[in-house]
């Protein structure tokens, strides 16, 4: 299991990756994906085989079994809030990324607070990623903060550069003008 519950997700149309505050430490860390030590990159990539479902790399691998279904195109099917057919069932893409980002927070024994670093802000991912946060405080019951951003390197600077009693407060970020950027709001 990994120590944190202040999580920094940076997701795109084809990879994710994630970070966390290491509490043990008290150092920002990145998930080891386990293959490259330069590349902690997940591929969003989903895989449908014989009723079970498999993400990541592991879904890439999957892909070269006979009757396997790839499902690629996840983050655009979500944003154009489209179904995807599989195996003779339709499943929301929204569904599906949730689903994505649920697996690839398995290892987290208790998440406090989710900050979402994504390529550009605008009213779709916004709402996107609303959606996926309250499919997750589902699941995730200690979910309390859910943030975007558009700075890959802020949430790491944040945790580096800031004091741990910044996090413990339940509201999200609007602006800042670390990295130069004020493109940051609230969910």
């Amino acid at each position: 299991m990994t120590h944190g519950s202040i999580i920094g997700y940076d997701i795109n149309a084809k990879m994710c990756q994630i970070s966390y505050y290491n509490e043990k430490t008290q150092e920002p860390e990145t998930v080891d994906t386990g293959i490259e030590k330069e590349n902690n990159q997940i591929p969003l990539v989903m895989n449908y085989y014989k009723e079970t479902w498999t993400y990541g790399r592991q879904a890439r691998r999957m892909s070269t079994v006979r009757d396997s279904i790839s499902v690629e195109g996840i983050w655009e099917c979500a944003l154009g809030n489209r179904k995807i057919e599989v195996d003779g069932q339709e499943y929301e893409g929204v569904q599906l990324l949730a689903d994505f980002v649920k697996y690839t927070l398995n290892g987290f024994e208790e998440i406090e607070s989710i900050t979402f670093t994504v390529p550009e802000k605008n009213e779709d991912i916004r709402v996107l990623l609303k959606g996926i946060g309250q499919k997750l405080g589902v699941i995730v019951p200690t979910l309390t903060r859910f943030i975007l951003i558009t700075c890959p390197l802020f949430f790491i600077f944040r945790i580096q550069n800031t004091s741990l009693s910044y996090w413990d407060n339940s509201f999200a970020i609007n602006s800042t003008t670390a990295c130069g950027l004020s493109n940051i709001c609230s969910l």
